[in-house]
């Protein structure tokens, strides 16, 4: 029997926004009150009531998306409805609901994870430390090791792996060259050129060496072409006479 619309809508609570339906499909949603069709099947609660949400439909509110593990839509709803019904108006009890405790777990599970990732947990407590360069370290190593197993498992399955070891490979790969890299600015006694400190440096340098030429009484125009001069000087040649340099400082 096709439902009659109007007079469902009617019957809802005050507030209501959307009703969880059987379509004609067979398919479980909630639909919005505005689009409820007369071949929806409305599904009822242990109540006997139909199940719905209240509360502003769309994203979490503010509050809630800039919390670590923000609420979801429909639980944000499912609380909006419990906070704001009366006492006189049928309970939903939308917790119940199979889909309902389906995304509760996952938000619970999530919660319960949140802060142990080592990676996460550095990166916050100190983004530029040394640490965090060790967690990313150990994280590829695992994920390494993890491939390698599964690798060896399929293998003995007698099923082809190869793509397992190109990924094995790409991780190796990723790991080698952070290493290299570091190990490369540790050989030159800590002195990263490409830094943001040594540029600050670098740059107060200069300004202390234009200040010096101001206050011996140079032109405005000998000075800029001092500069210019110094600007072509600054190329790769003179980053790696730098780094030839400094290595053979650290190594006398």
């Amino acid at each position: 029997m096709p439902l009659d619309v109007n007079a469902f809508v009617k019957s809802l609570p005050a507030g209501t926004t959307r009703v969880r339906v059987k379509t004609a499909n067979g398919l479980l949603s909630y639909r919005k009150v505005e689009e409820l069709l007369d071949t929806d099947d409305p599904v009822l609660g242990p109540t006997g009531f139909p199940v719905v949400m209240k509360g502003q439909i769309g994203a979490p509110p503010k509050f809630l998306r800039n919390q670590p593990n923000p609420v979801p839509m429909a639980l944000s709803s499912i609380a909006t409805a419990q906070a704001t019904a009366s006492s006189d108006e049928p309970s939903d009890d939308l917790q119940s609901d199979p889909e309902v405790q389906k995304v509760e777990q996952v938000r619970q599970t999530r919660r319960k994870r949140h802060g142990r990732n080592a990676v996460l947990r550095e990166v916050k407590r100190n983004p530029s430390a040394d640490a965090v360069f060790d967690v990313l370290m150990h994280g590829l190593a695992e994920e390494a090791e993890m491939i390698e197993f599964e690798r060896d498992r399929i293998t003995q399955l007698g099923h082809p792996a190869h793509h397992l070891t190109e990924q094995r490979v790409k991780v190796m790969k990723m790991m080698t060259d952070a290493w290299l890299k570091r190990r490369s600015k540790s050989s030159g006694s800590g002195v990263d050129l490409d830094s943001p400190a040594f540029s600050a440096v670098f740059a107060f340098t200069l300004e202390t060496v234009r200040g010096a030429l101001e206050d011996a009484g140079a032109r405005p125009e000998f000075i800029e072409t001092i500069f210019a001069k110094i600007s072509k000087r600054l190329n790769d040649d003179w980053k790696n006479e730098a780094l030839i340099r400094i290595k053979e400082k650290a190594t006398s």
